[in-house]
């Protein structure tokens, strides 16, 4: 898995694991092809560290830092660089009916 940072990901102190869309490859032009993958959250390379918010949440926010961090292939969710088709045909749905849940016209 790539080295990188996320920021402002809640409630990895209450996980067990986290689902990552990170680059695994590139294109033929240089774009990152994401794959997901699940992460432990107790996974050598990977700190966090607590954002301070001012909002008043009952949950923290984190900075994650990932350096060197190895997980074996059957942590892949689907298919290795079609990560990105995968999360917006699960995100997309979530969104929507979030909204419309929140306009007070889904039940």
């Amino acid at each position: 898995m790539p080295n990188g940072t996320k920021w402002y990901v809640s409630g990895v102190d209450e996980a067990e694991a986290i689902l990552v869309v990170t680059r695994t490859s590139t294109d033929d032009r240089g774009r990152g092809r994401p794959s997901l993958i699940v992460v432990p959250t107790d996974a050598p390379g990977l700190e966090r560290t607590v954002v301070p918010v001012e909002a008043t949440t009952p949950e923290k926010q984190f900075t994650l830092f990932f350096d060197g961090v190895r997980v074996p292939a059957k942590k892949l969710i689907g298919v290795e660089n079609d990560g990105l088709r995968q999360v917006f045909h699960g995100l997309n749905p979530e969104r929507i009916l979030g909204a419309a849940l929140g306009n007070g016209i889904g039940r």
